[in-house]
């Protein structure tokens, strides 16, 4: 279980979830965005290991429970599912880049909030935004990365096209 609120989403937890498993988390940072308590798992308080061991305790003792929060995790996991979420970012550019809100004398402004970047952090996420904003910038849209500072130098610096600004 996660013990602060840094965890901010859960792909552990999401995985299992697919897998059609029961779940338990702790009930703190974006867990509660996966687990609806008693619909599909179980949320418990951070750092009390008598209500994670009374919460395993009460899956593994009833069947019809596990089956119930197995079942609906892996509902719930699909719609998280690459399919959902690409058409979710195809709407996202669509409505991003529609022409008729995109002036022509000043470029649209976005701004993302990152706690890790690429190119200085590997990861899904980190790539997934990277592709997201150089595109965004080949687009016409001026694109900035709040996040962390993870290079050298100046607190604000540009990247492919990108202004990172360290937060």
């Amino acid at each position: 279980p996660s013990i602060t609120n840094s965890e901010s989403f859960g792909i552990v937890l999401l995985e299992a979830m697919a897998s059609g498993r029961p779940v338990i988390g702790s009930n703190i940072g974006g867990i509660p965005q996966l687990i609806d308590n008693e619909e599909n798992g179980l949320l418990i308080k951070p750092n009390n290991s008598e209500a994670l061991a009374s919460a395993i305790e009460r899956i593994l003792s009833n069947n019809t429970l596990a089956e119930k929060f197995a079942r609906e995790s892996s509902i719930k996991a699909r719609e998280f599912s690459w399919d959902i979420q690409l058409d979710k970012y195809r709407k996202l550019f669509k409505d991003v880049l529609n022409p008729k809100y995109i002036s022509q004398t000043r470029p649209r402004k976005i701004a993302i909030v990152s706690d890790a970047v690429y190119p200085f952090n590997k990861g899904g996420k980190e790539k997934r935004i990277h592709d997201i904003s150089t595109r965004l910038t080949t687009q016409g849209c001026d694109v900035t990365i709040y996040c962390m500072k993870w290079w050298d130098g100046e607190n604000t610096i540009v990247k492919d096209g990108v202004k990172f600004c360290a937060i």
